[in-house]
């Protein structure tokens, strides 16, 4: 969960538009994907299904239908059905494929590229994802040249700018490997005010890139606009985390991680993984401020822990972390309910 996407001149829709082009379609389209932001997946995958049995040969649904196992997927870290979001995704392509002459299809293939390179990014196959990416972008430059679809593809674009040239930062001495930070700001910020299908995702992304900038206020702004849309979504907790941490402040940081822990703990099996991170940061920085009857708090929740078998070794990693914490706390006079060896 924590981490982790203009203008042309006016081009007519095309006769063999497909249903993102619809006006009388867009509010429920739009519906299905502020659904993600509220954690209701289900409800969005029903919607969907039967836009994908009314227009069988349309890709939105296919696409619509990935992107949001996607999310589903994201936000529980639990990437089992990645196979599934490629079938799905692949299919919207193969559609989109037969008509490219509708710029929604060129968006539909360069965002379905976009998810597949950050489903590989996630399970380490990084060259690969790089070479997905690059696709992503040639279709995505693609629909930026289409009015319609301008603003929406900015949010890939964006993305991929930014998050590239902050993470290979120290090569942009470099002549060939540009600084594209800002232009990525730019189109992010294009997607948030301009898209159809895109202003949330690019708010959700705008968040950890001012926390990264340095630019708090405007990432607190970001963060109790989607709180104030979203009340029931657990996103602005995990923001709370990532503002904390790029302020440097400990003790927000402790709070943030104890409020995100105790919300996650409502949320059952599923969110297993999150919990457990959850409550080992704020033990974590329970250590550094010395509160080791917090680490305790923190530890006891945990105990329970049934790990699932599809756990990765970082998870089960982290709870020999606790177990170190626990120790410390107990030689420090406050003994843990119980140190498992």
């Amino acid at each position: 969960m924590r981490n982790i996407a203009i203008i042309s001149l006016l081009i007519p829709i095309t006769l063999t538009a497909g249903i993102l082009a619809d006006e009388e379609l867009r509010p429920t389209i739009q519906e299905t994907i502020s659904m993600r932001f509220g954690h209701h997946y289900r409800e969005a995958d029903s919607i969907l299904l039967e836009l994908q049995t009314e227009y069988p040969d349309d890709p939105a649904p296919l696409f619509l239908r990935g992107s949001n196992l996607l999310d589903n997927m994201q936000h529980r870290e639990d990437y089992r059905d990645a196979e599934q979001v490629y079938l799905l995704l692949d299919s919207a392509i193969a559609f989109a494929e037969n008509d490219t002459s509708d710029p929604w299809h060129i968006w539909i293939i360069g965002s379905s590229l976009g998810y597949k390179a950050i489903i590989q990014a996630e399970m380490g196959k990084l060259i690969l994802a790089l070479k997905t990416s690059l696709g992503a972008m040639s279709y995505l430059e693609r629909a930026h040249q289409h009015h319609e679809t301008s603003a929406d593809a900015a949010l890939g674009m964006g993305g991929y700018y930014y998050w590239k040239s902050a993470k290979l930062r120290f090569l942009t001495y470099l002549p060939l490997m540009k600084d594209r930070r800002s232009e990525g700001m730019h189109f992010l910020r294009e997607a948030r005010d301009e898209s159809i299908y895109s202003r949330e995702a690019a708010m959700h992304s705008l968040v950890y890139i001012y926390c990264e900038e340095g630019m708090l206020d405007s990432a607190r702004c970001m963060r109790d606009s989607i709180a104030a849309n979203y009340p029931g979504s657990l996103l602005p907790l995990w923001y709370d985390l990532a503002i904390s941490e790029a302020s440097q402040d400990l003790e927000a940081y402790f709070l943030a991680a104890s409020v995100l822990s105790t919300a996650l703990d409502t949320c059952g099996e599923e969110q297993i993984i999150n919990r457990l991170e959850a409550h080992l940061l704020a033990a974590t920085a329970a250590s550094e401020l010395e509160d080791w009857a917090s680490i305790c708090q923190h530890y006891t929740a945990v105990l329970g822990y049934q790990l699932p078998s599809w756990v990765n070794d970082d998870s089960r990693n982290q709870i020999s972390d606790f177990r170190e914490l626990a120790a410390t706390a107990a030689e420090r006079g406050e003994p843990c309910q119980k140190i498992v060896e």
